[in-house]
C-alpha cells in the first residue's frame, strides 16, 4: 500500500483508516513487557504450589485481614521473617494453610513457573481485564527506533554536524560548560531519537503519525514466570548475575494485531514534505519488515563480537540461528521480520546507539563512551528475550518456529565448521608460506665458515623469560643443527616463536658458535 495513495474525496475533513493490514506475531523467546502495576510481593500476594503462580485475590486477602487474630498473626509472621531468607514465599504458604486459610476461592490466577528454590518479588507483564497482550504501542517504537537507526546510519555526516553545532551552542550560553556535560544531554538523543530532528522543517516525525498499531488480541493462560538474570558484557573469567523473576508470555504464542496506514486530507501537508526519506517511500509491511530485518542484523552482529570472550554458549547459538532465519527472510523478499519487545532489550536495540559505532568525529566518539554493558537472559536456558517473528496474518499460516529455529542453529552450527574448515585450510597454507618465507630468509646454510662479528638472520625456536632473558635460534654447523644462544635481550615479550631476527655472531667455542649478539631493528 502506497503511503501517497490519493484521496477519493475532497469531503473527507477527518484523519480516517484507509487501510488495515493484519499482522501476526509468534514469540520465540519469553516476552515480558512489563506493567506499570506494582510487583507480586512473595509473602502478600502469590505462592508457588503444584507448578503453578497462584495469585492472590486481594479483596479476599483483606476480608481474611479483617479478622483481628488472623492479621496479628500474619504481621508477627512478617515480622519475624529474617530479611535475607531465602525461603519466605514457603513460609507464608504454610502460614495460610496452618491458619485454614489455603483455599482455591483465595486464587484469582494460576501461572506456569520456572523458578529456583528462591521465589522473590515478579514484575507483571501488562493486562487488561486479567488478560496479558502486546501494546501495539511497543511494536510501534520497535519500528520508529529501526527506521530512526536507518536513517542515522546513512546519514552519518548530518549527525555529526548536528552534535558538534549543539555542543557549540552550550558551549556559547554556559562559559563554564564542561564536555562532560555534552555526553550526558547527548545520552537523550539516543535515547529519544526524534529530538535529532527539527521537525518544523523536515517533518520527519510525521512518518510516525501516518501509521499506528492497534493493541493485540487479549491471551489467556498464555503466560508463564520466569527466573532471569543481569550479565555484563565482556565479563572473561568472572560473572554477574542480579536475578529477578518476571512474567512472560511463553514461547511459541502466535498473537494477533492490526498495523494501520491513515490518509487524509490532513496528512497531505505532512507527505508533501518527507519525500527525502528515500529508504521508506511506502508504508507496505515489506518495506517495514526490511528495515527491522537489517536493524535486527546488525545488532546481532555487534552482539556476537561484544560476548566473543564470554562463556556464553546458548545466548551466541540462539543469536547465530536468528542470523540464519534474517538471511531466510531476505531470499524471501522480507515476507517475515525478526523484532525484540519488551523488557531485556539491550540499550542497542532501544536507542540509535549502533548507528554511531562507525561514525567518526569528536562529537560522537564522546557519545560512544556511553556504550551499554548488560543484558538479561533467561536463567534456565541462557537465552535472552523479547524475540519475536512478524509477518501478515493468515488464518492457514501455523509455523512451527521451534523447528524452524532448530534447522536455523543447524544450519549457523554447519556454517560455523565451514568457516572453522576454511579458517584452519588458510592456516596451513599461511603456515606453508611462513616456512617458504623463512627458508629464503634464512637461506639455511652451514655457518662453520662465518667469522666473529658476521650479521646472520635467524628464527627463534625458544624463548626464556627468566633472567638473564634471552632468546634461542635454530642453525646449521657442520652439517648439524644446533642453538645459538641470543643476548642482549632486554624485552622477551616483543618476540614470538617464529620470528625472524638478526643477529652478530660471538667467539667461536671448539669450532661452534654458541652465542651472538641481537641487532636492534
Amino acid at each position: 500500500m502506497k503511503i501517497m495513495e490519493t484521496l477519493k474525496t475532497e469531503e473527507k475533513q477527518k484523519i480516517e483508516i484507509n487501510t488495515i493490514i493484519p499482522l501476526q506475531i509468534t514469540t520465540l523467546s519469553p516476552v515480558c513487557i512489563k506493567s506499570h502495576e506494582a510487583a507480586l510481593s512473595p509473602i502478600a500476594d502469590y505462592v508457588c504450589d503444584g507448578g503453578k503462580i497462584k495469585i492472590i485475590d486481594s479483596k479476599k486477602f483483606q476480608q481474611l485481614l479483617s479478622d483481628e487474630v488472623f492479621m496479628e498473626s500474619y504481621i508477627e509472621e512478617v515480622i519475624n521473617l529474617p530479611q535475607q531468607t531465602t525461603d519466605k514465599n514457603k513460609k507464608f504458604l504454610d502460614f495460610l494453610k496452618s491458619h485454614n486459610a489455603y483455599e482455591e476461592s483465595l486464587f484469582s490466577k494460576g501461572i506456569d513457573f520456572k523458578i529456583e528454590d528462591n521465589p522473590v518479588q515478579i514484575e507483571r507483564h501488562i493486562h487488561s481485564k486479567g488478560k496479558a497482550f502486546i501494546p501495539g504501542s511497543s511494536l510501534k517504537g520497535s519500528i520508529r527506533n529501526a527506521m530512526f537507526y536507518d536513517f542515522y546510519k546513512n546519514k552519518r555526516q548530518q549527525v555529526n554536524s548536528f552534535l558538534k553545532q549543539r555542543e557549540d551552542e552550550n558551549q556559547r550560553k554556559n562559559p563554564e560548560y564542561h564536555k562532560k556535560s555534552f555526553i550526558i544531554n547527548s545520552k537523550q538523543f539516543i535515547k529519544e531519537a526524534e529530538k535529532f530532528f527539527d521537525t518544523k522543517e523536515k517533518n520527519f516525525y510525521g512518518h510516525f503519525s501516518l501509521f499506528g498499531i492497534r493493541d493485540s488480541e487479549l491471551l489467556e493462560n498464555k503466560t508463564e514466570a520466569i527466573e532471569v538474570y543481569r550479565e555484563r558484557y565482556n565479563i572473561g573469567e568472572g560473572e554477574l548475575e542480579i536475578p529477578s523473576i518476571v512474567e512472560a508470555i511463553s514461547e511459541q504464542t502466535t498473537i494477533k494485531i492490526d498495523f494501520f496506514i491513515k490518509n487524509s486530507k490532513l496528512d497531505k501537508k505532512v507527505i508533501s514534505k518527507i519525500g527525502h526519506y528515500d529508504n521508506v517511500k511506502d508504508f507496505s509491511s515489506k518495506g517495514i519488515f526490511k528495515i527491522l530485518n537489517q536493524f535486527s542484523k546488525d545488532f546481532i552482529n555487534k552482539a556476537l563480537i561484544m560476548i566473543e570472550n564470554d562463556k556464553l554458549n546458548s545466548y551466541q547459538e540462539q543469536l547465530e540461528s536468528y542470523l540464519s532465519m534474517i538471511e531466510s527472510f531476505e531470499k524471501e523478499n522480507h515476507t517475515k521480520a525478526l523484532v525484540c519487545l519488551g523488557f531485556g532489550k539491550s540499550m542497542y536495540q532501544n536507542s540509535i546507539q549502533l548507528a554511531f559505532d562507525n561514525i567518526k568525529g569528536d562529537a560522537i566518539d564522546k557519545i560512544k563512551k556511553e556504550a551499554p554493558t548488560t543484558l538479561f537472559l533467561n536463567h534456565f536456558t541462557g537465552e535472552s528475550l523479547g524475540w519475536c517473528i512478524i509477518e501478515e496474518y493468515s488464518e492457514n499460516n501455523h509455523t512451527d518456529y521451534q523447528q524452524e529455529i532448530l534447522k536455523a542453529k543447524e544450519l549457523s552450527k554447519s556454517q560455523k565448521i565451514e568457516k572453522e574448515t576454511i579458517a584452519k585450510e588458510k592456516a596451513i597454507n599461511e603456515e606453508k608460506e611462513r616456512l617458504i618465507k623463512i627458508k629464503e630468509e634464512l637461506k639455511v646454510s652451514d655457518i662453520s665458515e662465518k667469522q666473529k662479528d658476521d650479521i646472520i638472520s635467524i628464527e627463534i625456536v625458544e624463548i626464556i623469560k627468566t633472567k638473564p632473558k634471552k632468546i634461542i635460534g635454530k642453525t646449521l654447523q657442520n652439517n648439524e643443527e644446533c642453538k645459538l644462544i641470543i643476548n642482549g635481550v632486554k624485552k622477551t615479550e616483543n618476540y614470538n616463536i617464529g620470528d625472524i631476527v638478526k643477529v652478530k655472531l660471538a667467539m667461536k667455542e671448539k669450532g661452534i658458535f654458541k652465542q651472538a649478539k641481537l641487532i636492534i631493528q
